[in-house]
């Protein structure tokens, strides 16, 4: 045999190892890519994959259910994924924030999880961008969405809960307390004025030993609506506990506070004491306190208006006093 044909031999041998090797590779990345495929298409999410520049490799079925896209998935491949992005943003509140946050991140190329965006429908979406890097070199990326409206919705009625009275219905004590800071930090940072008063129901006790807890409980939320009925949109009101309620009037200075606690002692004097069978009205202490600038420690101010309704009580119950904290403190203002 001569060494030209031994060495054809040599040759058509190695191509076709080669070759074997080659189809055994194809096979092998023909079943990851089916693999890959069935894990997207059965994941409860919406799931989009792009190359380097940006052509569809992937999308599942949920995708185009989620952004009512009328094709089915298998036709979005190859398809351009800007053009696709320019499609999806008329479903979002905002558009061109969406257009440009999404560019954002693929400039940068870093994984970005957990971003959630409004729809004009209503819904709320989750995103997530993972881009894919092989060997140091990018090579695309998967966008998944996930609907959370109803996770939101959920939470939204936990946070209402734990910040809610449950006999009235008003922001409960943490929740208004946590306003009152936010009112000491804003007078802090500036000369407008704002006045905190509490108000507290006299002679409860007597209604409840009277007439029973449900009538007590039935003059809460009757005072609670009165309150709401005569204070301002920008005014807050939220119950601390017991009979007591803490309001809260952002620029109001103590002359204004006066001629609201004097509506609200006419209002709630309006109503009937549940239970009673002779025309009793509720009758109301209040006392004033102003957020002074220079004082920002929420438990010294409570502690101020608690004096001012203190003394308001002394004076006599059932008439509806109201007392200003400087009459009791002495102080200017």
């Amino acid at each position: 045999m001569s060494a030209t044909r031994g060495a054809g031999i040599l040759i058509d041998t190695v191509n076709d190892k080669t070759d074997r090797e080659g189809a055994v590779i194809e096979d092998e990345l023909r079943t990851e890519r089916q693999r890959l495929h069935e894990l997207i298409t059965n994941l409860n999410a919406a799931m989009l994959v792009e190359d380097g520049s940006r052509r569809v490799i992937l999308a599942n079925q949920v995708f185009c259910h989620a952004f009512a896209l009328d094709a089915d998935s298998d036709e979005l491949v190859g398809a351009d994924g800007g053009a696709i992005n320019a499609r999806l943003s008329t479903v979002f509140v905002d558009p061109a924030a969406f257009l440009r946050r999404t560019e954002e991140i693929l400039e940068g190329r870093s994984a970005v999880h957990g971003e959630s965006f409004d729809l004009a429908d209503g819904r709320r979406l989750e995103r997530d961008y993972v881009p894919v890097f092989l060997d140091g070199v990018y090579h695309g990326h998967l966008w998944q969405y996930r609907d959370i409206t109803e996770r939101r919705a959920y939470e939204q009625r936990l946070m209402d809960l734990a910040n809610t009275d449950p006999v009235t219905g008003l922001p409960n004590r943490r929740h208004i307390m946590d306003r009152l800071e936010e009112e000491l930090a804003r007078t802090s940072r500036s000369d407008r004025p704002a006045t905190a008063m509490l108000v507290d129901i006299d002679f409860f006790k007597e209604i409840n030993d009277s007439h029973g807890h449900i009538a007590g409980d039935t003059a809460l939320v009757n005072l609670s609506g009165a309150l709401r009925r005569s204070l301002r949109m920008t005014d807050i009101v939220g119950r601390i506990g017991g009979d007591e309620f803490l309001i809260l009037l952002p620029l109001t200075d103590e002359n204004g506070a006066e001629a609201v606690a004097e509506r609200l002692r006419s209002d709630v004097g309006a109503l009937q004491v549940p239970g009673s069978d002779r025309r009793q009205g509720l009758s109301i202490s209040i006392g004033l306190t102003p957020l002074d600038k220079g004082r920002r420690d929420s438990r010294s101010l409570l502690m101020r208006a608690d004096a001012a309704l203190y003394e308001a009580k002394a004076r006599g119950r059932g008439r509806g006093t109201i007392v200003r904290c400087a009459e009791v403190t002495g102080e200017g203002g």
